[in-house]
């Protein structure tokens, strides 16, 4: 089987990593509470960025109280992750 006929009967094989709605200008479809997939719920997201936004916190610091890394930490605060929250 090619990699043409893969990708009909899977149209997300050979991206790596990425699900559907990961690219820019798509709802985020993997980060938030109501996944399978969350670490944190959506309180505590929005906790994440009040925190960051004070000013007092490293993402570092935030990280290790919730148990991210602060790439994610970094996301959330972004906005790439749990989009449908306000920033």
């Amino acid at each position: 089987m090619n990699t043409n006929e893969k990708r009909k009967l899977n149209p997300t094989y050979g991206r790596t990593g990425r699900g559907q709605g990961c690219w820019k200008g798509q709802p985020d479809t993997r980060h938030h509470e109501g996944k399978g997939f969350a670490k944190i719920t959506d309180e505590q997201a929005l906790e994440i960025r009040r925190l960051y936004a004070t000013g007092d916190w490293l993402q570092r610091e935030i990280g290790e109280l919730y148990g991210l890394k602060q790439a994610a930490v970094s996301h959330i605060v972004l906005g790439r992750y749990w989009r449908h929250l306000p920033i």
